[in-house]
């Protein structure tokens, strides 16, 4: 488990964020993350087919 602080401005985005989808704001940055995390592998595999 994690304890991470947001700036306030961060956090009240997170916050409306969270309210607007139902969800709370943990779920919401661990589902941030798994999407960053996948686009983020998803480009460097796409980077390793161009090179060949």
């Amino acid at each position: 488990m994690l304890n991470i602080r947001f700036e306030p401005e961060l956090y009240q985005q997170l916050l409306a964020e969270a309210k607007r989808t139902g969800t709370s704001i943990p779920a919401l940055v661990c589902q941030l993350l798994k999407t960053i995390l996948n686009n983020e592998e998803k480009n460097e595999q796409n980077r390793t087919v161009f090179k060949r």
